[in-house]
């Protein structure tokens, strides 16, 4: 394909350099003509399509769609993929960026809009970047080494990120980590700033600093970087390209909108194409953006598509199975333990006490007493950085408990009379470390990676494989397509290979599931089927459940019980029902 700058007839808008094209029009970033297609595949995903970023005066550009329709590989494109790469002069330190996914056509970028130093992203792939570049997060905000710029400094405090600057990045938690992209790629002062799903992680304060930046981001910034001392010079417009799957994270001042959906036409092979078609937002609603970009599809006419009500949740969905059929599932091929026998009699399938865990000179938890019973339902709440994550892993890994703690005890009991593998676990740091897997999906989904150690008890003898008929009964529940699981891990979206992180988990049918994040990255009606999923499980079977998220309006029914994290540090650990929140 071809990919250059395009230097016919440029115009420059004040503060930015743009670029006139065909038509008349300023832009930072033009598609024409391209088909998109996953890296190491021969075979488009989507169906020819022009796209045109204009500069940030325009107003932002969002682009939306359904799990695997193509965002994030569109969004290779945008940052330049291989073009990407950066220099010795670049302001880039992500070396891990994708090769550009681009099947054929050609892109253009406006003169002075070079990749490599013109163009920021936060992305999960920046993400995994960022940690296997390691270091202090002072040192990944100054690349080339000296002083952090004014730009950095404000947005240092507005994150709160000063306490964290000489910590090591493989300390912090996965919103705090988010946060130090996020200053990263502002501070840079970019012409066009690529957000892919880039909310995702942080709590709530910083999901509202971070909308609050976008939209100031998109209109200048104006007052606020100057009274920090930033010259009007450093704070020309920066165009932003938002890419999420929530309602609530596009803001006013997105005027554009990219839509990724499936249309009737096939390709040679007769797989349906994606197709992009841009439109004005005329003043729609986030939830009426993502209304035309999700339901199009599932809807027969407008009215249906309107009176759909994305923000309440059916826990009744018929389109899930029956607790008959969990429980058929659940229990196929195992010796179940006496379920009569009441919760309050067992043992904890977890006890904490007087838990204190350091890693180098940082505390990440700060004696903890907690006790989970078999067949409890914990949510596990609090900010960023309050240890949520950490609890996470040391309940799901028996080696980040041998590794000892400063102070205290943490024991995990699995009831070896029911014959379940344990601990089932979805985490972010675990999604990370089979992200570039070669594993073919199905083998991923049923258990079978060498790369990462699957989650099982200590207890265990040699590893075997989830039953094949319970992973692709559990595949089919996610929604997933049984093409995807013949195709290497690697190849799938972000989204699809949560889904099939999530299947794993529940494919082993734990005794102990441990959901951290598990919605990150997935669309709204995929997480509507993952969350119903989950409740249907709770409903039919005594699994233990720990559940961790920063969306409490994603909280499912069975949940009973609540643990709230601060300042690594317990504030309340019990019932629901008396749990509030905000006085916490």
């Amino acid at each position: 394909f071809h990919c250059a700058s395009f230097h016919s007839s440029s115009t420059t808008c004040p503060g930015e350099d743009t670029t006139t094209d065909d038509d008349g029009g300023d832009f930072l970033v033009k598609l024409r003509s391209a088909r998109l297609s996953t890296p190491g595949s021969f075979v488009p995903i989507t169906s020819k399509f022009d796209l045109t970023i204009k500069p940030a005066v325009a107003g932002g550009h969002a682009i939306l769609g359904r799990n695997g329709s193509g965002k994030s590989l569109l969004s290779n494109v945008l940052i330049g993929g291989d073009e990407n790469v950066a220099d010795e002069d670049s302001d880039s330190t992500d070396k891990n960026v994708p090769k550009a996914p681009i099947h054929d056509g050609e892109l253009f970028h406006a003169n002075g809009c070079s990749p490599s130093r013109s163009i920021s992203h936060v992305s999960f792939e920046s993400h995994q970047s960022l940690l296997d570049q390691g270091g202090t997060v002072y040192a990944a905000l100054t690349p080339h080494g000296g002083r952090l710029s004014k730009a950095a400094e404000f947005l240092i405090v507005r994150f709160g990120l000063y306490p964290f600057l000489h910590r090591d990045v493989h300390t912090l938690s996965t919103g705090e980590i988010r946060k130090v992209l996020l200053v990263r790629a502002l501070s840079t002062r970019p012409q066009l700033l690529v957000l892919d799903n880039a909310f995702d992680g942080l709590d709530v304060p910083s999901r509202a600093a971070l909308g609050d930046l976008v939209s100031k981001t998109l209109r200048g910034f104006r007052p606020d970087i100057l009274v920090q001392g930033v010259s009007s010079k450093n704070t020309a417009h920066t165009q932003i390209v938002l890419i999420t799957h929530r309602a609530e994270e596009i803001v006013d001042e997105v005027t554009t909108v990219s839509m990724l959906g499936y249309e009737n036409e096939k390709d040679n092979l007769q797989q349906p194409q994606v197709a992009l078609r841009t439109e004005m937002r005329n003043g729609r609603t986030g939830d009426q953006l993502l209304r035309t970009a999700f339901l199009k599809e599932e809807c027969k006419d407008e009215a249906t598509m309107e009176s759909y009500d994305l923000l309440i949740w059916d826990w009744n969905d018929a389109s899930l199975p029956s607790m008959e059929q969990i429980r058929s599932l659940w229990e196929s091929g195992q010796h179940r333990a006496d379920d009569s026998v009441s919760v309050g009699a067992m043992s904890p399938i977890v006890k904490a006490t007087k838990l204190h865990v350091c890693r180098g000179e940082t505390t990440l938890l700060d004696g903890l007493d907690w006790i989970v019973h078999p067949g409890e339902r914990w949510l596990v709440a609090g900010g960023n950085g309050a240890g949520k994550s950490t609890l996470s892993r040391l309940l799901a890994k028996e080696e980040e408990r041998q590794e000892g703690f400063s102070e205290g005890t943490l024991h995990v009991s699995i009831d070896a009379s029911a014959q379940q593998r344990g601990v089932g676990w979805v985490s972010t740091e675990f999604h990370m470390g089979l992200t570039q897997s070669k594993k073919i999906a199905r083998e991923i989904l049923l258990g079978a990676d060498s790369n990462v150690p699957p989650p099982t008890p200590p207890s265990s003898a040699s590893f075997e494989p989830y039953p094949s008929d319970v992973g692709i009964a559990i595949a089919r529940w996610l929604d997933l397509d049984e093409s995807l699981l013949s195709k290497p891990f690697r190849e799938l979206s972000q989204g699809q290979q949560k889904l099939l992180l999530i299947g794993r988990a529940l494919a082993s049918r734990p005794h102990l599931l441990i959901l951290d994040e598990p919605c990150q990255g997935l669309d709204l009606l995929h997480r509507r089927r993952v969350l119903g999923l989950i409740e249907r499980v709770c409903q039919s079977t005594n699994t233990t459940l720990i559940y961790i998220t920063h969306h409490l309006e994603e909280l499912i029914p069975s949940v009973t019980h609540v643990l709230h994290l601060k300042d690594r540090k317990a504030s309340y650990s019990g019932v629901r029902t008396e749990y509030n929140p905000k006085h916490h």
